[in-house]
């Protein structure tokens, strides 16, 4: 197998630069302790990939929640509590090493998070001088368009690794790049 050189990479923020995942977790796990509920795996998973307003909507449904909390009350202390949160959030093991690795070789590096931009900056505070290393950041509320091909770029010459890639049992198994 012939090896492709490496030309730019994008990263995914949380639970790939950023150990954030488990912040959610908790968070989520306080509001409905409060509520006599438990916050599964399956209902995490359920919610993952959504926009924050849909996400909160399968939780109220799952948990069948109507009239003790709506999805807007729900995000609303979820915020409150992140906020609380995500100013210790710790890099994941390896990624400085990965993202000074690759700018020390000129490789352009991007981050492309679905958070919005106040998460970003909270999350990413203490990590300011890394993070000032890469040459692109778009968060979520700066996307207006999604999905493959909508920036007219060539799928096929694109490989992309994502902390998310469990989502795929096939990738999963053989720990290949996801795409071309």
């Amino acid at each position: 197998m012939a090896t492709k050189q490496i030309t730019h990479v994008i990263f995914d923020m949380d639970g790939l630069l950023l150990d954030t995942e488990t912040f959610y977790t908790i968070a989520q796990q306080e509001i409905l302790a409060g509520l006599g509920k438990e916050f599964s795996w399956d209902l995490k998973v359920k919610m993952m990939g959504k926009k924050a307003l849909d996400a909160a909507q399968v939780l109220i449904d799952d948990l069948q929640l109507h009239g003790q909390l709506t999805a807007q009350q729900f995000l609303q202390q979820r915020e409150a509590i992140l906020d609380r949160l995500f100013p210790s959030s710790p890099l994941m093991p390896g990624a400085e090493r990965l993202i000074r690795h690759l700018h020390g070789h000129q490789v352009p590096i991007a981050v492309a998070t679905s958070s919005h931009r106040r998460h970003f900056d909270v999350k990413t505070q203490r990590h300011g001088q890394l993070f000032d290393l890469f040459d692109l950041i778009v968060t979520g509320d700066q996307v207006t368009k999604v999905g493959p091909g909508v920036l007219g770029m060539q799928d096929e010459k694109s490989d992309v690794y994502m902390s998310a890639d469990f989502h795929l049992p096939k990738q999963q198994e053989a720990r290949a790049p996801i795409g071309g």
